[in-house]
């Protein structure tokens, strides 16, 4: 009989296992790029059932990255590509489409060290340019993400650098044609930066960053909530005393809670030290419509990991896209995990780097009950080598 019991009980575990286990599957896939360094940054699903992609290229005759946007049918096959840029290295953060077809993608060039010039282009429903606009101010702007509205007015948030050097998060609200209705600065005497902004159901938008007092390393989360007339509703700032907290995305969950992604740092030295020295894990909140914490975890597999990207599944699961950086059984590359509304892992799959510095950058739920995910995000020029990639996963 202790035999028996051994046995069923070894076959649960098994059981449980296997499931925890089980690779999301993948539909197709595609690993585009030229002979030099080539991105991706940000994807959508696009009016025609397909995915929008933005990234960088080299394009042919041109020894410098541009802004490059590629339309993907729903099957994985090629619809279109277009690339448009600056004499400069430029890279995209973000891409929308509106009601009428058109895509707004926003970004940055490098014009010199450490400075920046941003930059707001919008395309017809092709990928053919119809304007594109500089952001008047200090070339230390920088613009992270987009969303458009209704009547193809859009919203930009980033961080803009103040006249005293104090970094602040940065929101504006732009015409459909490109020009500048309002602008609001978050920040004060503090360091602050924008990450994320997302849309809500009811036209207002969130926007996640990040706030540390001047000169000091550990980062807290700060999160905004606005109406659809762009009027702060609430900020919570999410003190972690001697933790470095990084989010990267902001997502809005079926039941109109808040989830937030990034990066939980404990440092292994002095925080406040030249050149602290971080341990990250991947960082999950969630937050209520009315700006209270419902719960914060910090997920420590085996290294270094964290998440650049998340979505909430209609049945209210996470399903995070990062990065497994080190890890002491091996397991090293993107790093995709499901957990359930608590933030419990329910599921992990690691996909092996195409090449140095490859990381997953952003995810999508698609139409169809799957997911795309694309990366390798933003990267130094100076790697010389690499390819943007797209992976479509089947319903689950």
């Amino acid at each position: 009989m202790k035999i028996k019991n051994f046995y069923i009980s070894f076959l649960f575990v098994i059981m449980a296992f296997s499931g925890y286990c089980q690779l999301l599957e993948i539909d197709w896939e595609k690993r585009l790029g030229t002979r030099s360094l080539d991105i991706f940054t940000d994807v959508i699903e696009n009016l025609n059932g397909g995915y929008t992609v933005v990234g960088s290229t080299v394009p042919e005759g041109k020894n410098d990255l541009d802004f490059w946007l590629m339309n993907f049918n729903r099957d994985g096959s090629v619809a279109s590509s277009k690339s448009f840029g600056t004499e400069k290295n430029d890279y995209p953060a973000s891409v929308v489409q509106s009601s009428i077809g058109d895509f707004i993608i926003v970004g940055k060039s490098k014009v010199a060290e450490n400075e920046f010039q941003s930059f707001i282009i919008k395309t017809d429903a092709e990928g053919n340019e119809l304007w594109q606009k500089s952001i008047d101010g200090t070339l230390q702007n920088f613009i992270k993400s987009v969303i458009v509205f209704d009547d193809q007015t859009f919203n930009i948030c980033g961080t803009k650098i103040s006249t005293e050097g104090n970094s602040n998060i940065w929101v504006a609200k732009f015409s459909a044609e490109g020009d500048l209705v309002w602008e609001k600065t978050y920040g004060e005497n503090k360091n602050a930066q924008a990450e994320s902004m997302r849309k809500l159901p009811d036209n207002g938008f969130v926007i996640a960053g990040k706030i540390s007092d001047k000169s000091v390393q550990d980062a807290d989360l700060w999160l905004f909530r606005f109406d659809s007339n762009g009027e702060k509703m609430w900020d919570k700032r999410m003190n972690s005393p001697g933790v470095n907290v990084l989010p990267e995305c902001v997502c809005c969950s079926p039941d109109n809670n808040l989830v937030v992604a990034g990066w939980y740092g404990t440092c292994m030295n002095d925080i406040n030290s030249e050149n602290p020295i971080f341990d990250y894990d991947l960082f999950l909140a969630k937050i209520s419509p009315e700006g209270k914490e419902i719960w914060t975890k910090n997920i420590d597999s085996e290294g270094s990991e964290g998440g650049n990207a998340i979505v909430v599944r209609p049945d209210g699961k996470i399903v995070i896209a990062g990065i497994k950086e080190t890890s002491f059984l091996g397991r090293v590359g993107s790093w995709i995990v499901v957990t359930d509304a608590e933030g419990k892992i329910l599921n992990e799959s690691v996909f092996p780097f195409y090449f140095g510095s490859d990381k997953a950058a952003d995810i999508i739920n698609s139409s169809d009950g799957g997911l795309v995910v694309i990366g390798p995000g933003e990267m130094d020029p100076e790697i010389k080598i690499g390819d943007g990639w797209i992976k479509k996963f089947k319903a689950f």
